[in-house]
Parts: C-alpha cells; sequence; structure tokens
C-alpha cells in the first residue's frame, strides 16, 4: 500500500492526546502515534491569523498564536501517514439545520456516515428544569445512516450549559445503547439508520460530529470540543 503524508485539522478548546487532557490555554499537544510530526499550523478561526506551531517528534506546541477568551482556535498536523489507508471521503464542513425538524417524522436527514458530517443547529427555547421540562421546548431531530459504519459515534460540540440528547433506531424507534466519555459517544449495537434527538437547557447553538471511528483514525487521535458544558443522554 502507498505510503502518503496525512493532514488533520482540529478545531480545539479542549485537546484530548490518548490518557492526557490539557485546556486550550497551554496550546500544546501530542499525538498518540509511532509518527512523527513534520509541521503544525495554529490557526485563530476568529481573527483569521495564522502562524507555524513548533514540533519536536510527536509533540506541537502553539503558544505563540495571539488569542482572545473564547476565540475558536485550530491546529493543522501533518505527518507521514505511513502504510495508511486513504484518507475518507467524509465532509467536516457543518450543514445547518433545516426547521421543521420537531419530532422524529421531520428528523432532518443528514445521508450515510462515510467518515465525518458535521450538522450545526440551535434551539429555541429550552427545557429549562432538567426534573421537570417545560413541553414547550425546543426539540430538534435528526436521521442518520450507519450502514456502512464500523465505529459511528457522535460529539457534542460548540455549546454551553447543560444538552440532552436522545437515540434511537430510526426503523423501531428503540432506544440505542451509547457509550459516552466526555462529550463523545460511542453508538453501539448494528443499526441501518438511527435518529438523534437535542434539546439544551437554555436556547443557544451546537454542533453535532459523526464520524466513524475505523475509518477516521489516522495520524492522530486528537478530540476537539468548543463547549461549556455537560451533556444528558435520556431514553425516549
Amino acid at each position: 500500500m502507498k505510503k502518503q503524508n496525512r493532514i488533520h485539522t482540529f478545531a480545539l478548546s479542549m485537546m484530548m492526546t490518548g490518557l492526557s487532557v490539557m485546556p486550550v490555554w497551554a496550546f500544546s499537544g501530542q499525538i498518540d502515534s509511532d509518527s512523527q510530526l513534520e509541521t503544525v499550523t495554529c490557526i485563530n478561526h476568529s481573527t483569521g491569523q495564522a502562524v507555524p506551531g513548533i514540533v519536536s517528534g510527536a509533540r506541537f506546541d502553539c503558544s505563540a498564536l495571539p488569542q482572545n477568551l473564547g476565540d475558536s482556535i485550530g491546529v493543522v498536523l501533518l505527518g507521514p501517514g505511513g502504510d495508511l489507508p486513504p484518507p475518507c471521503n467524509g465532509s467536516d464542513v457543518s450543514i445547518q439545520e433545516v426547521e421543521p425538524n420537531n419530532d422524529i417524522n421531520q428528523a432532518q436527514d443528514l445521508g450515510a456516515l462515510d467518515c465525518i458530517i458535521m450538522v450545526t443547529g440551535e434551539t429555541t427555547a429550552g427545557f429549562i428544569d432538567p426534573d421537570n421540562p417545560d413541553p414547550n421546548a425546543d426539540a430538534d431531530w435528526y436521521v442518520i445512516s450507519l450502514a456502512g459504519a464500523a465505529q459511528p459515534q457522535v460529539e457534542f460540540l460548540d455549546f454551553e450549559g447543560l444538552l440532552s440528547f436522545s437515540l434511537v433506531d430510526f426503523s423501531t424507534e428503540q432506544d440505542v445503547d451509547v457509550e459516552c466519555n466526555g462529550t463523545t459517544c460511542a453508538i453501539l449495537g448494528q443499526h441501518d439508520r438511527v435518529a438523534l434527538r437535542v434539546r439544551t437547557q437554555d436556547p443557544g447553538p451546537y454542533t453535532l460530529r459523526f464520524s466513524d471511528g475505523a475509518a477516521s483514525q489516522g495520524l492522530s487521535a486528537l478530540s476537539s470540543a468548543t463547549h461549556r458544558g455537560q451533556i444528558i443522554h435520556e431514553s425516549r
């Protein structure tokens, strides 16, 4: 199999590398791979400024990048990919939420998960009290095909406060088991299509990142999050 360079881009406010967790203001990290990095570019998406980072073996440092609290920060890592399969065909460009998608019968179809699918949405009314949710709270539903995904997962990003989600098999409407670590949840079992419901305690934006862990693994196992809250998994 042909050797190739692999490029990975991440938007960060918390960086998770292996078993270590570093706040974004540390602006450093390490890939959990035997490969060594060749270059790193540090990007402030809020200002458009980009600077080269410092590379040392498998570690990188972006402390030279000017930033303000709340800025959206990213890194582009370039290194030898070794004998790896070609990059998958998924998109890392967000799909915008389309209303109405307030119940499962109106769920927005995101298509098939080949590698990465991101969707940006916003709730217009929060559930307020998690123990006694407001019945008029806005609920956003999405449906996605997992037929070709070996290790599907969903990450909840770019939100504040409390985010509640439910995941069901789209055909049977039975709850789907998940295993969550922070705001990333592995989708367990075999399901052709699943439907996801998102609600938030207070109205506001959020981003969902669906990925196939088996297809998207490569140079780095960094996971990104720009949230200031926590998630709750609820049965429908």
